[in-house]
């Protein structure tokens, strides 16, 4: 067994000890720029803790259309409290005031690279007595360099209104009501803030009283110059570093090398439609804006002499499971030729799969082989060495094994590869594609459908070549 049950554990427990996917905190400004000039509108509307009158933000409610987070318009008191960034003005600059540079600490300070980082304003929002946003979670694009958001909340008199951001089972709550921030404010010219990444599930509980003002800005991996920072971090030691380099230092793991797996905890828009030119990068781009957890996994990876990449994991219905460097787009056609040395096991360590005049690199994870009845014993003694030969079933990827199929003439063989372990099921990614492809069997062509999960593979060094590491 190239894993055992204390190494299982090792992994998995120093998952839980992940980098944050928000951060908050309160912000003083200059005193003259915390103020918002509205289109049509004759004169600002101040923004300073007591610096405003309740007929000010009654003003400014009436003038804001839908907010940008999914509002709740069946109720008549919240149809109106956003404004696009074309219908106002305001002197806030997060970068030269020191606040872009807290939310890059707050998100990315334990990289052991720079990032850098640029904001956008994107929206007003005004929520007055009774309004709220329902529960969202914002769909990733594709080439779209957007990773999080911003939120300024100005010191203005309200009760409720909390943001609430909710992540792999984690629920944070940020309080910028008067009451909670009484005694934190020391100055009228202080902001509290929040910044999450964009596929952080989010919402806005219903105000209480008063009226909640907010600035958001929308936070870009930055490639231009502009309204960005870069800063230098020392990356912190991190539980799955040591917990890496422990099972490394065991020649009993993986002694003749191997693979670790890994699900994603956030959403990546991964390409459905490529050119020759770009297929064989496409995953390295996702590579490098991972958010969190899933960067810091793999800089963890890295950092210990392993060899991470991403992939994506394609169920291909009867036929099995398979690890493919790159994305397969949708309509492409799977000859039946090409599956020749899979159905006999897992012989090939790498198949060519060519569609469209490009090559598509997959390599089996776990296979169906299909025998003759009369074939059966053979088959049993051929694969006795396997350790999932003696059972009809296929590893899910979930640590479980779900039976196949068998009839009275034919019988389904499991072969499954023995060196990747994984030590996150890659069902749970939060990234996941769906593609139509044609399948040739017999004489009939037929349209199936694969499903792609996006994981992390770590290689991992025989134990010659750790030493070297």
């Amino acid at each position: 067994m190239p894993v055992s049950q204390a190494q299982r554990s090792l992994l998995s427990n120093a998952l839980i000890e992940r980098p944050p996917f928000h951060g908050s905190g309160v912000h003083k400004f200059p005193s003259d720029v915390l103020r918002v000039f509205v289109l049509g509108e004759s004169r600002p509307v101040l923004l300073n803790k007591d610096a405003a009158s309740g007929h000010d933000f009654e003003r400014l409610a009436r003038v804001c259309k839908s907010p940008a987070f999914g509002v709740n318009t069946a109720d008549g008191g919240v149809q109106r409290n956003g404004l696009d960034r074309g219908k106002f003005a305001c002197n806030i600059d997060v970068a030269r005031s020191g606040l872009l540079q807290r939310v890059h600490d707050a998100l990315f300070s334990w990289e052991d690279q720079p990032r850098e980082i640029e904001a956008e304003v994107a929206k007003l929002n005004v929520y007055g007595p009774g309004a709220f946003s329902e529960c969202r979670t914002d769909a990733v694009r594709e080439g779209d360099a957007l990773f999080g958001y911003l939120v300024l909340v100005f010191p203005t008199p309200f009760e409720g209104g909390q943001l609430c951001l909710r992540h792999e089972g984690h629920t944070a709550l940020h309080d910028a009501s008067s009451s909670t921030t009484a005694n934190v404010y020391t100055s009228p010219n202080q902001v509290s803030w929040a910044a999450f990444f964009n596929d952080v599930s989010h919402e806005i509980l219903p105000v209480e009283d008063g009226y909640r003002v907010t600035l958001t800005y929308n936070l870009y991996y930055a490639e231009d110059s502009g309204m960005h920072v870069q800063i230098p971090r020392v990356m912190r030691p991190e539980p799955i570093v040591y917990a890496f380099r422990q099972v490394l230092e065991d020649v009993s793991f993986f002694p003749d090398g191997g693979r670790l797996g890994f699900a994603l905890k956030h959403q990546y828009p991964v390409p459905e439609i490529l050119t020759r030119s770009d297929h064989a990068d496409a995953l390295n781009r996702i590579c490098r804006t991972l958010k969190g957890s899933d960067h810091a996994l793999l800089v963890a990876a890295q950092a210990a002499g392993l060899q991470p990449q991403l992939m994506l994991v394609y169920n291909l219905q009867d036929l099995g499971t398979f690890l493919s460097e790159q994305p397969i787009p949708r309509g492409t056609s799977l000859e039946k030729t090409n599956w020749e040395d899979i159905m006999k096991g897992l012989k090939a360590d790498k198949i060519v799969w060519a569609a469209d005049e490009i090559e598509y690199g997959i390599t089996p994870i776990s296979v169906i082989v299909t025998a003759p009845a009369e074939d059966n014993e053979k088959e049993k003694e051929k694969t006795a060495m396997s350790p999932s030969a003696s059972t009809s079933s296929i590893s899910t990827g979930t640590g479980q094994l779900s039976p196949t199929s068998s009839t009275r003439r034919r019988k389904s063989i499991p072969m499954t590869a023995p060196d990747l372990f994984w030590v996150s099921p890659y069902a749970s990614t939060h990234t996941r594609v769906e593609t139509n492809y044609v399948k040739y069997g017999g004489r009939k062509a037929s349209l199936a459908v694969m499903s792609g999960e996006l994981v992390l593979i770590a290689r991992i060094p025989s134990k010659e070549n750790r030493a070297l590491s």
